[in-house]
């Protein structure tokens, strides 16, 4: 059971940290360190709680949509211009 949940968090931080540097990629014409740790540490924070709840595809699925919340809130913060250095607003909520 305890391998099930290291898989299942694997897939979930794996596929947030593709889905950051692809999008780092697509908006700055080369794949960013940052962006891709920031989608890692998005994945992690939304999948550890589930990890025993859910199948493998779920939890690509849970990253996929919180990597698209986290996106929408980093927009969110820049067109505010609220001081979050390190991307805590977008990551907690």
């Amino acid at each position: 059971k305890m391998l099930v949940g290291y898989v299942r968090i694997h897939l979930s931080f794996t596929t947030a940290t593709l889905v950051w540097m692809y999008l780092g990629w697509i908006k700055a014409e080369k794949p960013s360190l940052v962006s891709s740790a920031t989608g890692c540490l998005a994945g992690l924070a939304t999948i550890t709680p589930a990890s025993s709840y859910l199948g493998p595809g779920g939890a690509i699925i849970i990253c996929l949509l919180s990597e698209l919340h986290v996106i929408i809130l980093v927009g969110v913060v820049k067109y505010f211009k609220i001081d979050d250095t390190f991307d805590k607003l977008s990551h907690r909520n």
